[in-house]
């Protein structure tokens, strides 16, 4: 749901949108990196994408404005907002001698999407 709006005479833009859903069958990366000294393996990465169980819960807003501030300046504004809770998964290599760089915990965002933003410019 949202809006785009062009006020005072076309020099002020603004843009409002909300979102919500449930998704079932996020995927998540685990990752595990080996860092034992002297292992044959050092440095090696490991990747491996599951479906986390059960149903993910996704909400948020944007807003964005743009303001022609005199005949040779425009500046804007933008903000976002993302709330993200994926049910926990388990951690599927374990069972390898590498260390986890990155674990999928109850709560801890795993997404590689910054929970808020905040964006300023001049065009």
């Amino acid at each position: 749901m949202g809006a785009k709006m062009d006020l005072l005479e076309n020099r002020l833009r603004v843009n409002l949108a909300a979102y919500a859903m449930d998704r079932d069958g996020t995927q998540i990366d685990f990752d595990a990196v080996d860092t034992t000294p002297g292992s044959p393996t050092q440095g090696a990465h490991t990747e491996e994408t599951r479906n986390a169980p059960g149903t993910s819960k996704i909400k948020g807003f944007e807003a964005d404005i743009t303001a022609k501030v005199t005949q040779g300046m425009t500046v804007g504004l933008s903000y976002a907002y993302t709330d993200v809770k994926i049910p926990a998964a388990p951690f599927p290599l374990r069972r390898q001698r590498r260390r986890p760089a990155r674990l999928a915990l109850p709560g801890q965002r795993r997404l590689y999407a910054a929970e808020r933003r905040l964006g300023l410019c001049r065009l």
